[in-house]
């Protein structure tokens, strides 16, 4: 995800960072810097340009005035959620998060083994899962050659 070795030019890495012209910085800064991070994280952990396009072309298209005047977190609809290399951005709500996952649906475990785990248990393993699955995603992304 390098631009040209040429010289300082940081211009093509600062493309990863562009939301666009449907946000106004101005306005919204905090919502801009919140969308320019998620950028810049997704970009960051995944190396894949392929992912990284994605996950901008979605901010760029997202109808932002929708929002209202708030320059924050905004709970409830509209949503403005994707999922992008395993993991799930809602950039209404500022939050990233792993798609929920089942031990019991990933992990096909024994119906005698299910009936031992407490509903405690069951929640961590969930949790467990869904972390292993925005891991696996990753690892996956870092193998396939570009």
């Amino acid at each position: 995800m390098q631009g040209s070795s040429t010289g300082s030019n940081c211009a093509s890495q600062a493309l990863f960072l562009d939301v666009g012209n449907s946000i106004d910085e101005t306005s919204y800064p905090n919502r801009t810097q919140w969308a320019q991070a998620a950028l810049l994280w997704n970009a960051f952990q995944t190396q894949d340009i392929d992912s990284s396009q994605k996950l901008q072309r979605f901010v760029q298209n997202l109808p932002w005035k929708t929002l209202g005047d708030a320059d924050g977190p905004v709970d409830g609809e509209p949503r403005f959620v994707t999922t992008v290399s395993g993991f799930s951005y809602d950039f209404a709500s500022q939050t990233v998060s792993e798609p929920p996952a089942s031990f019991i649906t990933l992990g096909q475990p024994a119906n005698a083994q299910i009936a031992r785990v407490s509903s405690e248990a069951q929640a961590t393993l969930d949790r467990m899962y869904s972390f292993a699955q925005g891991a696996f995603s990753m690892l996956i992304i870092h193998l396939i050659p570009s």
